[in-house]
Parts: structure tokens; C-alpha cells; sequence
């Protein structure tokens, strides 16, 4: 897919597994929220104090998911709702 972009990229396997709900990082509560409409494994992130919200690849600009390897459109309009509140 990129080809010589990635030549010398080594991946780096996670340390630690996060669990949802609130985890405090400096001054910030942050809410981590176990969602799962488009890869059936996805992190979402609210900073409870600023209520910035770090959604990743879940929300998109002026369209909806592409399906093709997501667990389906309905469980996605589900995780959209949750992160509306």
C-alpha cells in the first residue's frame, strides 16, 4: 500500500491492555470508551475536562464508513450515538 515509505518501519507490539472507563493522565480524566463499528476493536478517547474528543477512524467528514472489513453500518451508527452522549 505505500510501499518504500514503510522500508526500515519495525512494529512495536502494546505493552499494556486498557480497559474502558476513566483513567486519570496528569490533570486530565480521560473516559476510554470500547467501541467497535469499524474495526470490531476501537478506541475512542474523551478528555472529560476539556470535552475534546479523540474518535480516530470512527468519525468521518461529509460521509459515512466504507463496510467492507467493519462489523456493519448498524453497529457503527450505534458507536456514533454513544460518542453523541
Amino acid at each position: 500500500l505505500v510501499g518504500d515509505w514503510m522500508r526500515g518501519t519495525e512494529v512495536v507490539l502494546p505493552t499494556q491492555t486498557l480497559t474502558p472507563g476513566v483513567q486519570s493522565f496528569g490533570n486530565h480524566d480521560l473516559r476510554l470508551l470500547s467501541l467497535g463499528g469499524h474495526t470490531g476493536a476501537d478506541l475512542a478517547i474523551l478528555d472529560q475536562k476539556t470535552g475534546v474528543l479523540f474518535a480516530g477512524d470512527l468519525v468521518f467528514y461529509q460521509r459515512a464508513l466504507t463496510t467492507p472489513n467493519s462489523p456493519g453500518l448498524s453497529v457503527w451508527l450505534a458507536d456514533i450515538a454513544t460518542l453523541q452522549g
